[in-house]
């Protein structure tokens, strides 16, 4: 609930949309939601606190940043819609999903661990032991 409250918060601080669209998404009115700031002094005390992040001026970059998430958040069903319907131009379909592997990170593969993909060790004993070689094939399904 906590994790909820702080971005909705975040979000009316943010006003990057009508509260009316911020209130729904939420579950909320805007009758419920003006209610819940007025009674709700915890919820008081995060809208005070992301207010005193969010226009601090050693967070123009972090509130830009926060702003862009949250528009790209908005879009992401946009570009969905895109995706998967079929009278759209192939190009412009895999540009969507291009876009959407991007925001989600997977486009490019991770630095850790050496990579990824299938890899074969060959360990080999000290010279003049001898070797025998058997089929090993393991699986996780």
């Amino acid at each position: 609930m906590e994790s909820k409250d702080s971005r909705l918060a975040m979000e009316l601080i943010a006003n990057l949309r009508p509260r009316e669209d911020i209130a729904h998404a939420y579950g909320y009115s805007v009758t419920e939601l003006a209610a819940k700031i007025k009674k709700d002094k915890g919820f008081r005390t995060i809208i005070n606190e992301a207010r005193r992040i969010w226009e601090s001026d050693d967070n123009a970059k972090a509130r830009v940043r926060a702003k862009a998430a949250l528009l790209i958040e908005d879009g992401l069903l946009d570009i969905y819609s895109i995706l998967t319907d079929p009278t759209v131009t192939p190009n412009v379909r895999v540009s969507s999903f291009e876009s959407l592997a991007k925001v989600a990170d997977v486009s490019t593969p991770t630095k850790e661990g050496g990579g990824g993909g299938f890899r074969v060790v060959i360990n080999l004993p000290e010279k003049g032991s001898p070797v025998a070689v058997a089929p090993i094939i393991e699986h996780e399904d």
